[in-house]
Order: C-alpha cells, then sequence, then structure tokens
C-alpha cells in the first residue's frame, strides 16, 4: 500500500478514532454519481481501486433508481467519513442524485464529512452556472418540477459544490479546480506539500489514469497521455506514437529488458510536451525529439549529441543524469530554468550559456571528463544554485562571478581546481560556500563581497597558501565555519607550547594587511554593530606573524572571534593542533565544535560559555580535558547548555575515565548522573537516534531496579 493511501487511510482511523463515541462510521467513502453516465466505465474502475488497497466503499448497484431515496441510503450517506461526487453531464438531470447531493451537504455540516467532486468531462463554470451540456441537463429537471421549492434548494446546492477544491477530469490525468485553494486538498489529505513538489494522493492518480486510457482503450499511441510502461514499450518498439501523445513518463519494472526503440518512435509525436524517463535502458537513441517539449528529463541517454533537428525553444527542465552527452553546443533554450547534467562522464565541457538569462538552477556534478565551465556561467543574473561537486578534472572556471541571486554555490571534490573566482559584485544572496578538498590555493581579497554568508567549508584544501582571515571575520552572518582539516600547507608547524601555528605561504599577505595600520583599522567591524556584537579583535603585526616564519597562531585566531555574536558552528576537524587555545571562551555564540581526529590534539582546557556539542572522537592523544573530570567529580557540567561531548575513539581519554574514583561507584557503573554516559565499547553507533528526556543507558551486564534508577535530564555523554 502506498505512503499517500496510507495517509489517507491514517487521516480516516483518526477520525473514526475521535468521533466514534459521538458518530459511528460504517464506510470510508459514498460514490455518488449517475449511473447511466459512468457506471460501466469509470465508476466500475474507480470502486476497484479503491477496493484493492482496502478503502471501505459504498457503491449503490441498483440500474433502476426512482426519486425517491430509501432510508437505507440516506444511512449509508451518514455512515461516510468521505463522500466523492462524481459530476457527470447528465447528474443533474436525475432527481435521486441532487437530493443525495442535499443529503452530503448536511453530513457536510453535522459530522465533518469530506466532500470531493470530480469533474468529470463538465466544466466547473457550467456546474456553478448550470451551463452547457449540464446546464441543459439541469433544465429538463426544472421543467418537471416547476414551482417546486427543491430547484432552489439544488441550484444553491450545484452552486455550492463547483465552489468546492475537486478533481477535473478532461484529457488529462488530474488537474486541480484552483478556486479554493490546494489547501483544502491538503488539509483532506488528497494532496501533499513538499518543498517545491506537490504529490498527487492515489486515489487522484488512478481515476485521472482511468480516464486517460478510456481516450483508447485499445491503442495506446491514441492517448494524450503515457505511463503504464507495457504501454510505453508497445508505442516506442512498434513506433504507434502519434501527434496526440503530449506527455509520456518512463519508468520500467526492475530487471526489466532494454527498450529496442523504433528509429520512427517519436517522429510522429510533434506534440510531445513532457518526456521523463526516470531508469529505462535503450538500444538506441532518437533521431527526433518534438520542439515542443517543456521537459527532457532522459536518464542515460545513449546518444553523444541531441537529434539534429531539436532547438529547444520550449524547453524550461532539462536533465540527463547518467547520460553519454559529450558536448552540448551553443545552448539557446531561452526558457529553461533547470538543467542537470550529473553523473555524465563524457561531458567535458559546459557552454556558452549567455542566452540562457532564466536558468535558476544549474548542477553538473561528478561530470569526471568534464574540464572547462563557460565565463557566461559567471554572469547568470537569475541563477540560484550551482554546482559542480566532484568534478575532479575541472580546472577551467570563470575568472569573475556576478552571480546576484546565487544562493548556494557547491565546488567540492574538483580536485583540479587551484583558482577560485574574483567576486565581482556584492552577492547578497549567497549564503552557503563549500571549496572542501579543492585544489584552491588562495581566496581572494573579494570574498569580503559576500557579506551573507553564513556557512564557509575549507576541509582538506590542501594545496591552500593564502587565507584572508580578517576579511572572512568581518561577514558578520557567519555562523558555520568548516576550516583547517586537510589544510596541509596552511598547517606546517606544531607548537609545543599549548598553540598550534597556521602559516600563510609568503609575506605578501603579511605586507597587503600589517603595512598599513589605516587598512587593517577599515578591515575592524564598527564597535556598535548592527547585530549587537562587540568588535571582532584584530591583533598587529608585532603578536599576529612572527617575522623569520610568518606563522600565524592559531590562537590569535581565536581571539580574532573574541565576543562574536554570529559563529555558531565552528568545525576543525583532522587539524593538527595539540591544544584548544583557552581563547576560545570568548566565542560566546559558538554552540557546536567539531575536533574529531586531531589525532595531535592533547588537551582541551576550556569551553566557550554556551556550547551544546563537543565531537571529539578520534582524537587519541586526548588526555586533558577538565569538563569531563568535573563531571565525573560533581555529578554534570558546570556549562548548563552542555549536552553531548563524544569521545569515542579517544583511547587515553578512555582509560583515565575508567581509571577515575567517582563518589558512589554503584552510580558510575549505572550511568546514574544528571546525564547518560554512554561508553563506546558498550553502544552501537547513535547515528541520528535522539534520546528522550527519561533515557537511561545501563553498563555491563546487572540488573537494577526502577527505585534505583534516578532519572536526572537528557544530556548524552557519549565516552
Amino acid at each position: 500500500m502506498t505512503t499517500s493511501f496510507m495517509a489517507l487511510q491514517g487521516a480516516s482511523s483518526s477520525l473514526r478514532s475521535s468521533s466514534s463515541s459521538v458518530h459511528p462510521w460504517t464506510h470510508d467513502v459514498f460514490l455518488s454519481f449517475r449511473g447511466e453516465d459512468v457506471r460501466q466505465k469509470f465508476i466500475s474502475h474507480l470502486y476497484h481501486a479503491l477496493y484493492k488497497r482496502g478503502i471501505n466503499t459504498y457503491i449503490d448497484d441498483k440500474l433502476e433508481r426512482g426519486d425517491e431515496i430509501s432510508q437505507a441510503l440516506f444511512q449509508a450517506i451518514e455512515g461516510s467519513m468521505i463522500s466523492i461526487i462524481i459530476l457527470s453531464k447528465n447528474y443533474a438531470e436525475s432527481r435521486w442524485c441532487l437530493n443525495e447531493l442535499l443529503k452530503i451537504f448536511e453530513c457536510m455540516e453535522t459530522v465533518k464529512q469530506i466532500v470531493l467532486p470530480v469533474f468529470y468531462d463538465v466544466d466547473p463554470s457550467n456546474v456553478r452556472h448550470q451551463k452547457g451540456s449540464f446546464g441543459e441537463a439541469f433544465a429538463k429537471l426544472k421543467d418537471r418540477f416547476e414551482g417546486n421549492e427543491e430547484v432552489l434548494k439544488w441550484e444553491a446546492a450545484l452552486e455550492k459544490l463547483a465552489n468546492l477544491s475537486g478533481v477535473e477530469l478532461k484529457n488529462y490525468s488530474c488537474g486541480f479546480f484552483p478556486d479554493d485553494g490546494m489547501d483544502r486538498l491538503r488539509d483532506k489529505c488528497l494532496i501533499t506539500i513538499e518543498g517545491r513538489y506537490v504529490r498527487m494522493h492515489d486515489l487522484l492518480q488512478d481515476m485521472g489514469r482511468e480516464i486517460v486510457r478510456l481516450e483508447s482503450p485499445n491503442e495506446p499511441g491514441q492517448r494524450s497521455r503515457l505511463f503504464f510502461h507495457e504501454d510505453v514499450r508497445h508505442v516506442l518498439e512498434e513506433g504507434m506514437g502519434t501527434n496526440k501523445v503530449a506527455g509520456m513518463i518512463i519508468e520500467m519494472p526492475e530487471g526489466e529488458e532494454v527498450i529496442r526503440l523504433n528509429s520512427e518512435a517519436f517522429v510522429q509525436m510533434k506534440r510531445l510536451r513532457v518526456l521523463i524517463n526516470r531508469n529505462a535502458s535503450f538500444s538506441s537513441g532518437p533521431n527526433y525529439l518534438s520542439n515542443e517539449l517543456r521537459v527532457l528529463d532522459w536518464f542515460e541517454y545513449p546518444l553523444q549529441s541531441l537529434p539534429p533537428n531539436f532547438h529547444g525553444n520550449k524547453l524550461i527542465i532539462f536533465k540527463m543524469r547518467g547520460s553519454f552527452i559529450r558536448e552540448l553546443s551553443v545552448i539557446k533554450f531561452k526558457n529553461m530554468t533547470i538543467m542537470e547534467f550529473n553523473d555524465c562522464n563524457s561531458l567535458t565541457k559546459v557552454p556558452d550559456l549567455s542566452s540562457v538569462q532564466n536558468l535558476k538552477e544549474l548542477s553538473v556534478e561528478m561530470c569526471t571528463s568534464l574540464v572547462e565551465v563557460h565565463d557566461s556561467v559567471g554572469s547568470l543574473e537569475n541563477l540560484c544554485e550551482l554546482s559542480f561537486y566532484g568534478c575532479s578534472n575541472l580546472r577551467i572556471f570563470p575568472a569573475s562571478l556576478k552571480l546576484r541571486s546565487l544562493r548556494k554555490l557547491y565546488l567540492d571534490d574538483c580536485s583540479s581546481l587551484r583558482s577560485f573566482p574574483e567576486i565581482g559584485c556584492e552577492m547578497k544572496s549567497l549564503t552557503k560556500l563549500s571549496l572542501s578538498c579543492t585544489a584552491v590555493e588562495e581566496l581572494p581579497l573579494s570574498i569580503g563581497n559576500l557579506d551573507r554568508l553564513d556557512a564557509l567549508f575549507l576541509h582538506g584544501c590542501k594545496n591552500l597558501k593564502r587565507l584572508p582571515i580578517n576579511i572572512i571575520l568581518r561577514l558578520q552572518h557567519l555562523t558555520d565555519l568548516g576550516i583547517f582539516g586537510g589544510c596541509t600547507n596552511l598547517v606546517k608547524k606544531i607548537g609545543y607550547d599549548g598553540q598550534s601555528i597556521l602559516t600563510i605561504g609568503s609575506t605578501r599577505l603579511v605586507d597587503e594587511i600589517s603595512s598599513n595600520e589605516e587598512q587593517l583599522q577599515e578591515l575592524v567591524p564598527p564597535t556598535n554593530s548592527s547585530n549587537g556584537s562587540s568588535a571582532l579583535q584584530v591583533l598587529n603585526r608585532q603578536n599576529c606573524f612572527q617575522s623569520e616564519s610568518n606563522f600565524f597562531p592559531i590562537s590569535s585566531f581565536f581571539t580574532l572571534f573574541n565576543s562574536s555574536a554570529t559563529l555558531t558552528i565552528l568545525n576543525l576537524s583532522g587539524s593538527e593542533f595539540i591544544s584548544v587555545p583557552t581563547s576560545i571562551k570568548g566565542l560566546v555564540a559558538l554552540e557546536m565544535l567539531y575536533l574529531s581526529y586531531c589525532e595531535k590534539l592533547e588537551e582541551i582546557l576550556e569551553l566557550p560559555p554556551n556550547i551544546t556539542l563537543v565531537e571529539a572522537q578520534g582524537c587519541k592523544s586526548l588526555e586533558r580535558f577538565p569538563e569531563v573530570s568535573r563531571i565525573m567529580e560533581f555529578n554534570g557540567s558546570h556549562i548548563r547548555s552542555l549536552g553531548i561531548i563524544d569521545l569515542s575513539r579517544c583511547d587515553k581519554m578512555h582509560e583515565k575515565i575508567l581509571n577515575y574514583k567517582v563518589p558512589n561507584p554503584l552510580l558510575w557503573k549505572a550511568g546514574h548522573y544528571n546525564v547518560t554516559v554512554l561508553l563506546e565499547n558498550q553502544i552501537s553507533e547513535l547515528g541520528d537516534e535522539e534520546f528522550s528526556e527519561y533515557e537511561i543507558v545501563d553498563k555491563g551486564d546487572e540488573e537494577f531496579s526502577e527505585d534505583e534508577i534516578v532519572n536526572r535530564g537528557h544530556s548524552i555523554w557519549r565516552i
């Protein structure tokens, strides 16, 4: 059973349980319809689809109906949680149907029944105003009951029904009637909205697909949409496509054979607007594609280029994941907003995109043959997301970025990229910049134009030699900084006085920053900054740089951040320092500190006052951590916010802790502190598990009575 049907059943169960004491439900769904219009076609398939999914559905199977509704039918309506009303052309000619409708609206008010209208080949506006063929049918009924007060009730009910959110079924699967908005459909569990995506309930999807199937029951190539894998294979292998096909989704069952594409398969599909291949393999590629395409999403596209006829002027979404495409000629898809070429290992160059000014997302990830990205990519005004993650041979990149709309830039694992571009304008939208594991040698001073940046990642940048730290510290919104770990050219000398040394590869940066005191002062934010933090302290040349070796102490780095009210996450994992400088306590906003696999780290003497997490797994040299000693001795931390310390694979700390003499050995064994103590060799990896406020983890094989277990809160010390 699919998730969406489970959502409906979950909602039904919730409604049933909350209302059972007041109103007992006998059915999940009541179907209201005009038999002669839909009984042998749509209704039988809909009922079967509901039955297969275990949805208890009431359907009146009587072929002959009079004017008066039986009491049993009224009771069936009253006992149904949901009523689905199939509005066909002749629905309003039946007094029976309209009286059912009145009873359904009564139940909508009295027992909060959910009502879903389905417009079956009729226009909702014709239902609302009783026009067109629907209005003609209603006029016949009104002539029979002229002067009857029921007529006014029917008219009002039809207008009310047309104003409800429903499903309009004509020639396409399911188009939502928008007057009352999608919120009502979501409230009824008929759609779910996840980010930018709207997911349709299977009930609606099945109804829509059945309508499409009935367009041409015997020949799929005459339908407007193709989605059943047997029909898709038939049309593509036999060349049975026609200009009636507007959309095609190709999704084959696991283990299905390749599709042996007929050379003329797409030639007749001149009105094709949506073509999505999710997982099918093809023996050959197309020699024609419709220029009406809005969406072209082809997994493992088998050719190195697009068909010569295809100019794609109407293309909006263009995806070729895992394709064999080698080179894209000059692209002039002026309407395109999304372009994705992930895992295309034959692609060597991203071409001139200057004519694609509407482009919002460009993703070219894990393309191991990609060498060059055209300069035009650096000037796309509407680009919001840009990713070249994992393009290990990328060497030529735009020299300047002028991307005012860009929010995220990912260049992780571009291990051949040695130069990071100048920031040619204020890029106030960019919040995430990841350069981890690149070959970038320096960051430009113009990085200061990224004044809304909140996350910067530089892990594993082995060639990084120049880092304008003073400029970086001016970024008032920076909250997540990943730096130093694996930056072997940046961190070269380890001091044995408790300080790690950070080198700047040449004297040029020293001269740039410190030769002019006025320039240096300009790098410092004003004392009364907009975010309320006091000015960052900038060290002078004498204590910042040692003249002989141009070393920059990491302790100075922390001093620069003193009193910062923005930095909340700091990742120094993999760094080669010996001691966390005591000046770290000045990072008053810091909440999460990552020190994993700092294998030379020996001591953590101080922590920031509002820290919540210390991740120090794999620090095999660590042996002095006063905060842990306080926890062992005084039953808890003096830092109230501190919730998690991870010291797994910290062998020296394990030995000290296990030999520590605590006030009550029994409590130590049981882990009954104001926090839960977790020893690595006695628990599995936590992953993303959450511990409840009353979680107690026993140590060893001993069992303790409930009286002996004392809950002290929900903090976790993973040791």
